[in-house]
């Protein structure tokens, strides 16, 4: 899935509006990849606030993204990709430093198991945590650093 910041030319989700989509090639492909387990939430939630903490939207939704392709496309997440070292990588690699989180961190992700529990979604809270040290840890640090 590409990222597009400002870009007047994308359209949205005709059912959730809450994803955006350069061609209708791209939209297929992010249906089959993940979306469409979460567009049905994204429709009933997405412009109500009391159904969400106040976590970073972005962050929430990405790490709702990992658990769907965790659970129901594991294999996507042993995939390899090359970083801008050279290095190959896999989100499966990725080391979780959970027994490192902060007290704040750990307050959101208490915010996130709520915002999953009050929509519904079915998980292991130990994959979740998982999940979210990873995502915040390795993707969100490295991209503020």
């Amino acid at each position: 899935m590409k990222i597009f910041l400002h870009s007047c030319d994308l359209k949205k989700c005709s059912q959730c509006k809450a994803m955006y989509y350069c061609n209708k090639l791209c939209q297929m492909k992010d249906w089959q990849n993940g979306h469409k387990y979460e567009c049905k939430l994204f429709a009933q939630h997405w412009k109500d606030n009391d159904s969400r903490s106040s976590l970073n939207i972005d962050f929430w939704r990405f790490v709702l993204r990992i658990h769907f392709i965790s659970k129901f496309h594991p294999s996507l997440l042993a995939k390899k990709c090359v970083d801008h070292l050279g290095n190959e990588l896999s989100f499966n690699n990725l080391i979780d430093h959970c027994n490192e989180m902060s007290p704040l961190n750990k307050s959101n992700f208490s915010l996130l198991v709520k915002d999953f529990v009050n929509m519904g979604i079915e998980f292991e809270e130990k994959q979740l945590i998982s999940i979210f040290a990873k995502v915040y840890y390795n993707i969100v640090t490295g991209i503020s650093d």
